[in-house]
């Protein structure tokens, strides 16, 4: 009995409009949020973490629209359009 192994496969370009419109919406309230609390000096511990996470999530995000192009034109070799 064989059983199937998954493959990643990117999704659509419509999915990737949706992912990367909350993604951006995400990252610009992280930044209002950051920013409110630096003025009115109610930075807090988690606040910190907060930078750390969206600082991963930005280099994530940039990474997922990378691999996204890179998966593309890697793709369009394959199968000869230039």
């Amino acid at each position: 009995m064989s059983t199937a192994v998954p493959t990643f496969t990117l999704p659509s370009k419509s999915w990737i409009a949706v992912i990367s419109i909350f993604q951006i919406t995400a990252l610009s309230v992280t930044i209002f949020r950051v920013y409110h609390r630096f003025k009115t000096s109610r930075m807090w511990w988690d606040d910190h973490v907060v930078v750390v996470v969206f600082m991963l999530d930005a280099l994530g995000f940039i990474n997922f629209w990378y691999g996204y192009s890179h998966h593309c034109e890697s793709h369009s070799k394959i199968l000869g359009r230039s």
